[in-house]
């Protein structure tokens, strides 16, 4: 940040910030590529992204584990989040990549299931490892496709209003947390 240098902010235009917030969603809205790609942020946001808490009752309760063990499965994902986004780099001349992020989303939710019902650390780690990496290649696909998308005048309102598909995460841990506790973790997870 020091090595940067000083730049000006020029406002486009004297629109009140609820004003613009509401032309970003207005723009999203009538721009279908873009609705669909922040759809698809949310989903991984509500479901996936919310077993994260429930990881240490993973390693404790269903793999026998410690704090080692919890330790693993979070570097899986991990790992496997940086080889999802050196697998976009390495793919960049891929022409479909709504359809390539859509089927990582697919992808790890079939993860996550997976890892729902692994015994053993080997498989845990190997579900979170394809979780992650699936996680990395969508997530860097949908933003970059939604910055792509998107023109100058409308980049800041939408890129603020696609962050916020991470808010709705508490919505899916609250739901994980709930079931798991009612019934049991794997189930909670699945």
């Amino acid at each position: 940040m020091l090595f940067l240098g000083s730049t000006s902010v020029h406002h486009a235009s004297n629109e009140s910030v609820p004003r613009r917030v509401w032309n970003g969603l207005r723009f999203i809205g009538g721009h279908e590529a873009i609705l669909l790609l922040v759809l698809l942020a949310c989903i991984p946001s509500i479901t996936t992204l919310g077993i994260m808490p429930l990881l240490p009752l993973v390693a404790r309760d269903v793999l026998d584990g410690n704090a080692g063990t919890y330790g693993l499965l979070t570097a899986a994902i991990g790992v496997g989040s940086i080889v999802g986004s050196v697998v976009v780099a390495v793919t960049q001349h891929f022409k479909p990549k709504g359809w390539l992020a859509t089927i990582a989303t697919a992808a790890g939710g079939a993860g996550i299931i997976a890892f729902a019902y692994a015994s053993s650390l080997p498989l845990a780690f190997t579900f979170l490892l394809v979780y992650g990496a699936a996680t990395g290649v969508a997530q860097t696909l949908t933003s970059a496709l939604v910055q792509v998308l998107t023109p100058p005048n409308f980049q800041g309102r939408v890129a603020s209003i696609y962050m916020t598909t991470w808010n709705v995460t508490p919505i899916g841990i609250m739901t994980f947390g709930a079931v798991a506790q009612s019934t049991n973790v794997a189930f909670g997870i699945w």
